[in-house]
């Protein structure tokens, strides 16, 4: 989502989040995203670090 929502006003990321949590209802999204606050820490995640 970072790339996506990066070159977006606050107003327009806040509408994509809310478009994904209403198909989330019933189906599995993945998303991937470097920004932490983009992820619905009510639902099931994976975190991977890659490490230098």
């Amino acid at each position: 989502m970072d790339e996506v929502t990066k070159s977006i006003d606050k107003d327009s990321r806040e509408s994509i989040k809310q478009v994904i949590n209403e198909l989330k209802t019933d189906k599995t999204i993945i998303l991937v995203t470097h920004n932490n606050n983009e992820i619905d820490f009510n639902s099931n995640v994976i975190y991977i670090e890659q490490q230098h």
